[in-house]
């Protein structure tokens, strides 16, 4: 087993640390391609059949090889082994809602991550993961079109006919981001990276990938453009009841028979079915939190106006707890859209005094339940990230409509 510090700054305390460890140390004179850069030089440097990679906040388990490898003795074709990222604090929303709340990404790696496994479209998330470096090289190892040159790889290294696995074993444990400023610029990445990659590779064009491995990919590509549709959902009602531009047709018989049956469907009974383990309230409140500062990030993105440099996340004791100009930024967006919303319910409140209740009782409704989740982001402005009592990391912690009214009435969702 090699150890490698593959540091892309040139630092001579972190040399003299690898030193000190017994790591080899790999530093690079052109820091181009980012972080895909820094790997593949760090590939030429080394020969080992497999790679394990790891942010530099991972603390892997004594166990991670003893876990992962495995599976690259049996007689399939693996090409990568991903494992949860998990943390030893709060993530923002921890931090600031309190710990009832569930790790925001723990669904994704528990539950979703784990039935891509069924069509071969596990997402390699660049941390925490044993790759096979045959597969490295059947793609010329990691994707520098991108910067989100995990997702890129990962779908690449699939499509040349090599399995991707993910397990549910948390054998590796970090540093969540709960900073406003880092948890935007982490997210505008994510997001930025995968339209990236949507242009760079173009999904359906990519030979070797069978039809549901490519709208597996799609969907996760889309979903950074939630912001876009929070904000579109938003201003609907808006527009009907300032403008009288209908964007949905239908009365009220309609409505109830159809769309408010499903919604109780997805708000309430799948969210039985799951156990508890995901809410579609929680969810979209977490995006609309993020919605007004990533839809302006995806739509550049998608316009053209792309942003290659890979910006470093800061975490640690320095940057949790500290307010910034982007709590301000956030704080703004969310008041205004809060104003803007409550004229609109006064509007259509005083048209129904004119008119027929009929024809505003879908958009007050619409409204008031959109004022109630922008005051929950405005909570989330105001807080101050903290770790909660008797914090546990891993904790299958469950979502509940309880955290919710314990935040908005109490002002607290646990201690």
């Amino acid at each position: 087993m090699h150890i490698y510090l593959c540091d892309d700054g040139e630092r001579k305390e972190l040399k003299k640390l690898a030193r000190e460890f017994g790591a080899k140390y790999i530093a690079r004179e052109k820091h181009d391609f980012a972080k895909a850069g820094n790997y593949n030089f760090a590939l030429k440097q080394s020969d080992s059949p497999y790679v394990a990679i790891f942010d530099a906040d991972m603390r892997p388990e004594k166990n991670f090889l003893m876990k992962t490898m495995p599976f690259f003795m049996t007689e399939e074709k693996v090409g990568f082994v991903q494992t949860p990222q998990a943390f030893n604090n709060p993530d923002i929303f921890q931090a600031r809602f309190g710990k009832r709340l569930p790790l925001e990404q723990d669904y994704f790696y528990r539950y979703i991550q784990l039935a891509r496994n069924n069509n071969n479209s596990v997402i390699l998330c660049g941390t925490n993961c044993v790759i096979d470096r045959q597969a490295l090289k059947a793609v010329g190892g990691f994707a520098q079109a991108t910067i989100a040159e995990d997702v890129a790889t990962g779908m690449l290294i699939e499509a040349k006919g090599y399995r991707g696995i993910a397990i549910s074993d948390v054998l590796a444990h970090g540093e969540a981001v709960n900073d406003v400023t880092g948890f935007l610029r982490q997210r505008s990445r994510w997001g930025r990276g995968c339209i990236q990659t949507a242009k760079a590779y173009g999904i359906f064009g990519i030979k070797g990938l069978k039809l549901r491995q490519k709208l597996d990919y799609l969907v996760s590509i889309k979903y950074w453009c939630f912001g876009l549709r929070r904000m579109f959902f938003m201003a609907l009602p808006l527009i009907y009841v300032f403008f009288h531009v209908i964007a949905i047709e239908g009365d009220l018989r309609i409505f109830l028979t159809l769309f408010f049956a499903q919604y109780l469907l997805k708000r309430f009974v799948v969210d039985w079915l799951e156990g508890g383990r995901k809410s579609a309230t929680w969810m979209k409140i977490f995006e609309l939190i993020q919605a007004p500062y990533l839809m302006l990030v995806v739509l550049l993105e998608l316009i053209g106006i792309s942003r290659k440099k890979f910006v470093v996340t800061k975490k640690g004791k320095d940057a949790a707890g500290k307010k910034s100009s982007a709590d301000g930024m956030l704080f703004l967006a969310h008041w205004l859209l809060i104003m803007l919303n409550g004229l609109g319910l006064a509007v259509a409140i005083f048209k129904v005094m004119h008119e027929s209740l009929e024809l505003y009782i879908i958009p007050i409704i619409w409204i008031a339940i959109n004022i109630l989740y922008l005051f929950v982001a405005v909570i989330f402005d105001l807080r101050k990230s903290r770790t909660p009592k008797n914090f546990k990391p891993d904790a299958c912690q469950k979502f509940g409509f309880g955290s919710l009214f314990g935040i908005i009435w109490r002002g607290k969702c646990a201690k």
